[in-house]
């Protein structure tokens, strides 16, 4: 079941390709079970995919994403909302943790 954008934390792995059809990496979170993508935009193809303004994100950048450990939970994520493919910070923070990688 989606609620709005976000994905469930039990079918997630680091990515999501609901939205835009390429991998997009997400990160669940400890607050309503769901997941939240990191960044607002991915390079697809020759192109960029960006995600629907107004959802729900997390405020760090992929290089940060790909250094992050399964199952390891962060404190104080960052959290923002798309604004034209771009996270914007909204001063807010949560715990998150990165799935595990089914899709690879």
């Amino acid at each position: 079941m989606y609620l709005g954008l976000l994905i469930p934390i039990f079918s997630v792995s680091e990515y999501d390709y609901e939205i835009t059809g390429c991998p997009i990496p997400v990160l669940g979170n400890y607050i309503n079970n769901m997941a939240k993508y990191v960044g607002c935009s991915v390079k697809c193809g020759t192109g960029i995919s960006k995600v629907p303004d107004n959802t729900s994100c997390y405020n760090i950048t992929h290089r940060v994403w790909e250094n992050m450990v399964h199952p390891y939970r962060y404190a104080n994520c960052p959290l923002g909302e798309c604004k034209n493919g771009i996270c914007e910070a909204n001063n807010k923070t949560e715990d998150c943790y990165k799935g595990a990688d089914y899709e690879k």
